[in-house]
């Protein structure tokens, strides 16, 4: 299971898990969309919309305030790296194609217009189950969204 990068590392795994004929019991995406459904590169080139921008703003202020200095800006700062260096990676990343059902949790406030989770997966997972949740793809994993979908995954773990 992964969250954005995350879930795109996750379905790489899978597929390569499976090619090697190994079970995989279980595929769960965070508000993960194949890069091919992204133009990452020309997200690369032109930086972030002032939205995320913004967001990312209000992040680094709540980070920072609940940090109480303690490195705080260094620490948020090597996180913008890490973000940056995710979009760098997935300019250049494939799917591979997972023969297998995977869990997609859908961050409906963040969704792209025009976005259809089955479609955008079709190539990419041979069956997908879909779980909308009303909240922003930061906040995802957030413990008010984890509420909502702990007791989804455990039903379906179990």
């Amino acid at each position: 299971m992964g969250y954005s990068l995350g879930g795109t590392l996750a379905q790489g795994i899978a597929a390569r898990l499976r090619q090697r004929g190994e079970e995989v019991a279980f595929l769960g995406l965070l508000d993960t969309w194949p890069p091919e459904t992204q133009n990452w590169a020309e997200k690369e080139a032109h930086g972030l919309d002032p939205a995320v921008l913004a967001e990312i703003e209000r992040e680094r202020q709540a980070f920072l305030a609940a940090q109480q200095g303690q490195g705080a800006t260094e620490l948020f700062s090597a996180i913008e790296g890490n973000y940056a260096d995710a979009v760098r990676l997935l300019t250049t990343a494939h799917s591979v194609p997972f023969d297998g059902k995977a869990t997609l949790f859908v961050a409906e406030r963040t969704l792209p217009e025009g976005m259809d989770p089955h479609a955008a997966w079709a190539p990419w997972v041979s069956e997908l189950a879909v779980y909308r949740q009303d909240c922003a793809h930061v906040d995802i994993i957030s413990p008010a969204a984890f509420a909502t979908l702990g007791p989804v995954l455990r039903e379906l773990l179990e």
